[in-house]
C-alpha cells in the first residue's frame, strides 16, 4: 500500500522523503539514489560532484546575511538496510517502498522504512532548495555504503571540503544529542565443510526459529532480544549430541552482520527410527525457549517438520560438531558496559549472519567499542573460537571512534536552542554504535560536530517508524541552529 505524504508537515521535509522511498537503495546499489541527487543539484544551479562510490556533496553558498558566516557540513547516507516480514515479495533492488500512516507513524508496508537515514536526506534537500531559509555556506555530503562499514565516508576525498562545523543527522531519538561514538569492525569465520553421503535410511527435519524482534546490533544490542542463529545453535547442539543428527543445510534470513537476526533455519537428517524421539526433543525445546523470551519477543517460534526428500549429502560428524560449538561458544551481546557513563554499552558483538559460501559454512559479526583495547579482547575471542573449531578468520570495515570533545561551541548552541525550544536541556550522550562522525572526525583536522535527529523506533526491522510530529519539531530546531551560525561563530 502506498500513501501520499502531501498533508504531512513539514511538507517539503515529507515530499522528499516520498520521492526518495520510490528509489531503490540497498546498500552497494546507491546509483539511482545518486543519479536522483545529481539531477536535483542541476536543477537547482548547485555545485555538486560525485566519486566512484556515489558519494555526493551538494555546496550552496550561505543565504543573505550569512555569506561570511563559517561553512557548515550536513551529513546523511544515502542506503537503508533492507529487512522484511517473511512472504513479503519486494525486490530491494527494483521495488519501491510502500508507505503508510499510523496517528503520527510513518511506516512501510511489511518492510524496513529506510527512516535510517532517509530522514537526513531529505531535510538537507528540503533545505538546499528553499529560498527563504537563513543558513551559512553548506556542504552537504551524501555518503553511500554506511550500513555495510560506513565504506562511502571512508573512501571519500574529504580534501575539499571546508567546513570544520558538521551537523550529522542520523540518531534516532529527540532531545538525545550524541557528542561521541564507538568505532567498530565486521568479521567473518568460515569453517570448512566436509561433506559425506547421507545414510540411504535418514528421515530430513526442517527446524526454523522465527518471529523474533530483531533490531539494530549497536542500539538494541543491550534488549534481552534473542537471537535466531543462536537459539536455532541451543536446539542444533542438543540434537547432534542425544540423537547423533547430521546438519545438511543451515542460513539466517538476515544478511547483515549489524541487524540482530530475526530467522534462522536447518535441515537435520535422523535415523527413521529417532523420528518420534526427535519430535518430542524439539517440542521440549519450543516450550522452553517460547517461556524463555515470552517478554524480550513474545512473537518467538520453533517450527519444525519432516521434509519428504532428504537430502543426499551432509555435513560429516566433525563439521557437525564444529558448527555446533561455534554456535554455543560464540560470544554475543555486551561484552562490558562503561566504566564511565552510566547505562552506555562500552563493548559487544553481534553474530548476525550465517550461510554456506562454497564449500564453507561463513559466520558474519559485527563488533563495536569505544575504547581500543576492549575490541582488541573481543576480536582476539572471535579468533581463538575460529581457531578452535578450524576456521578461517577474516577482519574488515574497520572503522574509528569519534572522540568526546571537551570544547564544543556548536554543542553548546544545540543545548541552548533546544531548551529555548522545548523548556528542557538535551541529554548529551555517547552512541554504542559506528556513526560517520567517526570517520569524520579521523579525516578532518579538527573539526566540531554533533549528531541528532528525530524519533525512529525499530530501526533496521520490518517494524521501523518515524514519529511524524518528531520530524516537525525536529526541523524547527535544525533551521534555527542554522540560523544562529552567523558571521563571526566560533570554529576550532
Amino acid at each position: 500500500m502506498s500513501v501520499s505524504l502531501d498533508q504531512l508537515a513539514p511538507a517539503a521535509v515529507f515530499r522528499h522523503f516520498a520521492a526518495l522511498s520510490a528509489i531503490p537503495r540497498p546498500s552497494f546499489h546507491e546509483q539511482a539514489v545518486a543519479d536522483h541527487l545529481m539531477a536535483f543539484a542541476g536543477r537547482h544551479g548547485l555545485a555538486a560532484e560525485r566519486d566512484a562510490l556515489d558519494n555526493v556533496i551538494i555546496r550552496k553558498p550561505g543565504s543573505p546575511g550569512y555569506e561570511d558566516a563559517p561553512v557548515t557540513i550536513l551529513q546523511g547516507h544515502t542506503d537503508m538496510v533492507c529487512e522484511k516480514n517473511e512472504g513479503n515479495p519486494i525486490d530491494f533492488t527494483r521495488d519501491p517502498i510502500s508507505l503508510r500512516v499510523e496517528g503520527d507513524l510513518l511506516k512501510a508496508d511489511g518492510t524496513t522504512l529506510g527512516a535510517d537515514n532517509g530522514i537526513a536526506v531529505a531535510f538537507m534537500l528540503a533545505l538546499l532548495e528553499s529560498t527563504d531559509i537563513p543558513h551559512p555556506p553548506l556542504e552537504a555530503v551524501f555518503t553511500s555504503q554506511e550500513e555495510v562499514g560506513l565504506r562511502g565516508a571512508a573512501q571519500l576525498d574529504t580534501s575539499g571540503l571546508k567546513g570544520r562545523l558538521f551537523l550529522n543527522i542520523d540518531s534516532e531519538e529527540e532531545g538525545l544529542l550524541f557528542a561521541s561514538c564507538s568505532g567498530g569492525n565486521r568479521s567473518d569465520m568460515r569453517l570448512p565443510i566436509q561433506w559425506i553421503d547421507s545414510a540411504a535410511d535418514a528421515v530430513a527435519m526442517t527446524i526454523q526459529v522465527r518471529g523474533l524482534k530483531g533490531g539494530h546490533s549497536g542500539l538494541d544490542i543491550h534488549t534481552p532480544r534473542g537471537n535466531a542463529i543462536l537459539l536455532l545453535g541451543r536446539v542444533l547442539h542438543d540434537l547432534q549430541s542425544r540423537h547423533a543428527a547430521q546438519i545438511a543445510f543451515i542460513q539466517s534470513g538476515s544478511g547483515k552482520s549489524n541487524a540482530i537476526p530475526r530467522r534462522a533455519e536447518a535441515t537435520v537428517l535422523i535415523a527413521a527410527r529417532d523420528q518420534e524421539a526427535v519430535q518430542t526433543t524439539l517440542s521440549t525445546w519450543r516450550e522452553r525457549l517460547t517461556q524463555e523470551y515470552v517478554t524480550a519477543d513474545p512473537g518467538f517460534e520453533l517450527a519444525f517438520a519432516s521434509q519428504p526428500d532428504a537430502p543426499v549429502h551432509s555435513f560429516s560428524p566433525s563439521t557437525t560438531q564444529a558448527l555446533c560449538q561455534a554456535l554455543m561458544l560464540m560470544p554475543q551481546g555486551v561484552q562490558r558496559m562503561s566504566p564511565d557513563i552510566p547505562g552506555l554499552v562500552e563493548t559487544s558483538t553481534n553474530l548476525g549472519t550465517l550461510d554456506i559460501v562454497g564449500d564453507e559454512i561463513s559466520f558474519g559479526s559485527a563488533s563495536r567499542s569505544s575504547h581500543p583495547s576492549q575490541m582488541e579482547a573481543t576480536v582476539a575471542k572471535l579468533q581463538t573460537l575460529a581457531a578452535m573449531i578450524g576456521a578461517r578468520f577474516e577482519l574488515h570495515d574497520s572503522y574509528p571512534a569519534w572522540p568526546f570533545r571537551p570544547e564544543s561551541p556548536l554543542r553548546e548552541l544545540f543545548v541552548e536552542r533546544f531548551t529555548a525550544q522545548y523548556g528542557r536541556k538535551p541529554e548529551v550522550a555517547g552512541i554504542h554504535a559506528g556513526l560517520e562522525c567517526g570517520v569524520f572526525s579521523a579525516k578532518l583536522d579538527n573539526v566540531d560536530m554533533i549528531s541528532f535527529g528525530p524519533d525512529i523506533r525499530n530501526a533496521h526491522s520490518p517494524d521501523e517508524c518515524l514519529s511524524i510530529a518528531s520530524t516537525e519539531r525536529t526541523w524547527a530546531l535544525f533551521l534555527n541552529l542554522l540560523a544562529h551560525i552567523k558571521p563571526g561563530f566560533p570554529t576550532p
